[in-house]
């Protein structure tokens, strides 16, 4: 009966007689080493780089680099003639229909991918790329109208056995709710009914926590007692059929024999994570398997579980104040203005003044998240794309990806909204200047744009508009939650709350580093002094954070006992004093690693905004009990709302409280009000109320906008201002 039972399993997926089989011969003796000798040939860039600063020579680097050039020539050429007698003998074959190339297969490599398409153009062949993740090459004879090309087929299961689920063709896109009560949606569910009983989702939005509850069948009514049961999050593009995908163990327990088992794991956007936990950028892919003494199920047959994390619902962008007429030609349909246009010129550029919010119209109602840094703005749809303009590295120009020292006032243009060419399901974007990061869904960064001081964080000093993986954090199994960038700096923090920077001056190991003493003379900082110090990949900071924020020149971060930290460069006195009483009045220019700023005890923080030169914190009063604000910096513009330190013609100021007062009037800062959103940009800070009015502290002035749309979050930038709502 148990064998039965196995043989079952092992059935119920056959191979479909359509599908021609790649040869593993092309993969072993081709495709393998043009990978291979494309990672040396980046090393090797890297080497010669490096070599360049220090003043080496670099002939013999430059010789090899040319073989290893010849070499990938050679096996390109290969690669053609071989895959061209694979299709011929393909298309031979009548009872073959398509062949299908995973990931694995070809490596998600761009130049392989365009030599197939290329070959199947030529000998009138269909090429499709397929999939979520469109990862998975499909060459075919024929189109098919429900676009299906599985390699396994299921076969039928055994009625008598549990509850049964017959293959479901693939849903046609659904138009979005308004309101949606299910957080999560199962997308994709072949669960092994032998195993899982039922999945029940629950989310509580104000702790902003979601959690699927999984129980299981009786152990015996898997056909043999199970002894162990784990659930997996697995690699979301890792889908290769032939090969187990990546995976780590979130749970594991055993068979408790008297219950039916029911576990429950927790989905956190915020705070690290424990036992039972799952970090998740809006995606979610499970495997969920049980063990018996045949083995585990996943031997057998491997049924993930993929969950879909949706919004309520989806917004639009709303832009105000100072931006280039290059954006608003009339052959750009950018912006719906609500307004007699306002042209400014200077320096023989034209600007346009918008005084009203105007709705952008890219990805109207489709918006997710917005980033932006200056003057260069960046969004993420819900189809998970990502567009930007603004400040962008001048990709029209070849010989930029050829050499490492980029210009930015020679190589970056103005340029109107773009889509980002990223095959990655992008959940959240970061502008920094000259230089972007993207986060996946599945917890990597991608980076893009100027890369002088190793901002990108790949290793090499090489700028490039192509986006690229940072892989410092795939292969260190490290799953990204946020990001954000600044000038030539960038930062992120992991499912963990660790911290993590790279980019200029942020190398402990470089020149000109000093130890920094405190009162008792003990070394706890250190202090960077040298301009050309780089950091080319990721490095950890000594610190675990629940909330992260890169401004031009320096980071901050929040700690998980509700504790401020900054760090990097203390430019206009942005970390709130030039001497520092704590560390013996030592002047701090550079700071390597972390300090704690210390805010009053009858402060409780919540949550803060770092803008491009100053700081602004929301915190909860405990003498009072009321919601404040304290701020310190640049403050040449009374973005800090520190009219007094701005009278006395002070550009910076310390760190003190935001004035508010019960009834506003022209000599006021702020209501005394709690506020929805706030955002810090250059020469602004921005403060939007529940009862939507927008309060912008900037030009010596605030400015109070009874907004037209329902506003749910604010961005501010360097004479922009944005307004993330609906209508």
């Amino acid at each position: 009966m148990n064998q039965a039972n196995e043989n079952q399993m092992q059935n119920q997926r056959t191979l479909n007689p359509e599908l021609f089989s790649a040869p593993k011969g092309v993969k072993n003796q081709i495709i393998d080493p043009i990978i291979k000798i494309e990672d040396q040939l980046k090393n090797i860039k890297l080497t010669i780089n490096e070599a360049t600063f220090q003043g080496r020579d670099t002939n013999q680097l430059q010789q090899q680099q040319q073989d290893l050039l010849n070499n990938l020539e050679e096996k390109f050429y290969q690669l053609e003639i071989c895959m061209k007698d694979v299709l011929l003998k393909f298309i031979s074959y009548e009872g073959k229909i398509f062949i299908r190339l995973n990931e694995n297969y070809y490596g998600n490599n761009q130049r392989i991918k365009s030599t197939m398409q290329g070959l199947a153009e030529i000998l009138n062949l269909h090429f499709l790329e397929i999939n979520t993740t469109q990862r998975d090459l499909v060459i075919t004879k024929h189109l098919r109208q429900d676009g299906r090309y599985d390699i396994n087929i299921r076969s039928p299961r055994n009625q008598g056995h549990g509850q049964q689920n017959a293959p479901e063709e693939e849903e046609a896109p659904r138009p979005q709710p308004k309101v949606i009560d299910k957080l999560f949606e199962q997308i994709q569910q072949p669960l092994p009914p032998e195993i899982i009983k039922e999945i029940f989702v629950q989310s509580d939005p104000e702790k902003q926590q979601y959690s699927i509850k999984v129980s299981f069948n009786k152990p015996e009514e898997y056909g043999c007692e199970i002894t162990l049961y784990r659930i997996y999050q697995l690699d979301i593009y890792d889908q290769s059929l032939s090969l187990q995908p990546a995976k780590r163990v979130v749970l594991e327990f055993q068979n408790n024999k008297e219950q039916v088992q029911q576990q429950t794991l927790t989905f956190t956007r915020n705070h690290p994570l424990t036992k039972g936990e799952l970090p998740f950028n809006e995606m979610v892919y499970l495997s969920v398997e049980a063990q018996n003494k045949y083995g585990w199920s996943s031997d057998h047959e491997l049924c993930p579980i993929k969950l879909y994390v949706k919004y309520s619902e989806p917004l639009s962008l709303y832009l105000q104040g100072t931006i280039s007429s290059v954006l608003i030609e009339d052959s750009n349909q950018f912006l719906e203005l609500f307004q007699i246009k306002q042209i400014v010129n200077e320096e023989d550029k034209s600007y346009l003044i918008i005084e009203d919010y105007s709705l952008v119209l890219l990805e109207k109602q489709q918006i997710r998240n917005v980033s932006i840094k200056k003057d260069t703005v960046a969004l993420v749809s819900t189809r998970f794309q990502a567009c930007q303009w603004g400040s962008i590295l001048n990709f029209y120009d070849e010989n930029i990806t050829q050499h490492f020292d980029v210009d930015p006032i020679k190589d970056f243009d103005l340029s109107p909204p773009y889509h980002i060419n990223t095959d990655r399901a992008i959940s959240k974007i970061a502008c920094g200047l000259y230089h972007s990061l993207a986060l996946t869904v599945d917890g990597n960064v991608l980076s893009w744009g100027y890369n002088k001081h190793g901002q990108l964080g790949n290793g090499m000093t090489i700028s490039s508009m192509q986006p690229q993986q940072i892989s410092y954090f795939k292969n260190n199994q490290i799953f990204v939650v946020d990001i954000s960038a600044g000038q030539e700096i960038s930062i992120c923090r992991s499912d963990l709350g660790d911290v993590y920077t790279w980019g200029k001056m942020q190398n402990l190991f470089g020149d000109n580093i000093i130890k920094v003493l405190n009162a008792q003379k003990e070394a706890i900082n250190l202090q960077c002094a040298d301009q050309t110090n780089s950091q080319l990949v990721p490095r950890k900071i000594n610190l675990k954070a629940k909330q992260i924020q890169a401004g031009y020149s320096c980071f901050a971060a929040l700690s998980l006992e509700n504790n401020l930290y900054m760090w990097g460069c203390n430019e206009h006195e942005v970390f709130g004093f030039l001497k520092c009483p704590e560390l013996d009045d030592q002047i701090i220019i550079h700071l390597l690693d972390p300090i704690r700023i210390n805010i009053e005890n009858e402060y409780e923080i919540k949550d803060f905004q770092i803008g491009a030169y100053h700081c602004v914190v929301r915190v909860f009063c405990k003498s009072n009990q009321s919601e404040q604000y304290l701020s310190w910096g640049y403050n040449k513009y009374n973005q800090c709302g520190q009219s007094v330190s701005n009278k006395n013609s002070a550009k910076s100021c310390k760190r003190n409280q935001i004035e508010q007062v019960q009834k506003i009037n022209k000599y006021s800062i702020l209501p005394q009000k709690k506020f929805k959103s706030y955002s810090c940009g250059f020469d602004r800070s921005i403060f939007a109320s529940f009862d939507n009015h927008i309060y912008t502290l900037s030009k010596n002035d605030t400015q109070n906008n009874d907004c037209s749309v329902f506003v749910e979050e604010v961005l501010a930038g360097d004479l922009i201002s944005l307004v993330l709502g609906r209508e």
